[in-house]
């Protein structure tokens, strides 16, 4: 101190190691040059108010999720605000496959590297295990920033909740849990059938809420949606059947029965022996019936699938959800 200065600023410099560390301190005292002599009443060097404490500067975790598929084989696509369980259908036998995902998590409270548990919670509404097969994620996802994983098959809107506990370096062995839900749906497209000259093309819908019937409408909407479960062998619908999953089932559209003989469907090229044989034909795989358009465009099925002309039982998958 000069003669008269009363104030002194003394800088610590201090370092975020991302260590965990016991509190330290950092004492004062007041020495006099030469021969002067401090009074004892001037400072008292033994108080609170003469030392400096350093404590733990540890924020408070901040951890943010989000999905993160760059570079993810067979990845989910994101649309229309859900991440799609499968990817679109083929056209003979295949596509409907499920698809891949992965959950990120960035520390954006400091540059700590953070160590990560992620689990799997359950699902909002409950997975279709009984009813279509559906196989849910395992509890344990992994550890690190990310995971990855193979989504379950859905029929309708669905959220995965999990979460993800965290712990921070500086803080030993303290958890803390994010909790947080991703959402996912089907992939829902259209099945159009090409018809013949004249004729046009159309796509099936429900009738009403128990009827297949064909239109020339082939846009995206809930009475024309339908994906295929490669499980039980069914194409199922958006459009319920009083609050249950709705399926092909013969000419009707009827509350899902995976043990239903009509329900157990099939699309393929050469279905009939080589008569049909560029043509997607669905049928039942017990008794290769097909749907077919007939010339006034009424869906019929029958166990004949080609004599109304090929191009009358040919279907695609077409549109997207």
């Amino acid at each position: 101190f000069a003669p008269g200065e009363t104030e002194k600023t003394v800088v610590v410099p201090i370092v975020d190691n991302c260590v965990a560390s016991p509190s330290l301190s950092v004492g004062f005292g007041l020495v006099a040059p030469g021969t002067n002599t401090i009074p004892v009443g001037l400072i008292d060097t033994s108080s609170a108010s003469s030392s400096l404490a350093i404590t733990n500067g540890t924020p408070a975790l901040n951890v943010t999720t989000a999905v993160d598929n760059s570079g993810v084989l067979n990845a989910s696509p994101f649309i229309s605000g859900a991440y799609r369980a499968t990817n679109a259908g083929g056209n003979n036998n295949n596509g409907f496959d499920l698809l891949n995902i992965r959950l990120a998590a960035t520390n954006v409270g400091d540059d700590c590297a953070l160590s990560y548990k992620w689990e799997y919670v359950d699902a909002t509404p409950t997975l279709p295990i009984a009813k279509f097969g559906s196989i849910a994620p395992v509890t344990n996802l992994g550890t690190g920033s990310s995971v990855e994983f193979k989504l379950p098959f859905v029929a309708e809107n669905t959220n995965l909740n999990y979460k993800v506990t965290v712990t921070h370096p500086e803080l030993g062995s303290t958890e803390t849990e994010f909790n947080h839900s991703v959402a996912i749906a089907p992939y829902w497209m259209r099945l159009k059938n090409y018809g013949d000259a004249g004729d046009g093309d159309e796509c099936a819908f429900v009738d009403g809420s128990s009827d297949l019937d064909l239109w020339t409408e082939c846009s995206s909407g809930v009475s024309r949606n339908f994906v295929y479960n490669h499980v039980t062998k069914q194409i199922i619908g958006e459009q319920k059947v009083g609050g249950q999953y709705g399926c092909w089932d013969g000419l009707n559209y009827n509350a899902c029965n995976a043990s239903s003989g009509n329900q157990q469907l099939t699309y393929s090229t050469n279905a009939d022996g080589d008569q049909c044989a560029a043509e997607t034909q669905i049928y039942n795989v017990a008794g290769n019936n097909s749907y077919y358009e007939t010339t006034l465009g009424v869906l019929r099925f029958s166990g004949n699938a080609r004599w109304v002309g090929c191009p009358r039982s040919d279907w695609d998958w077409v549109g997207t959800p």
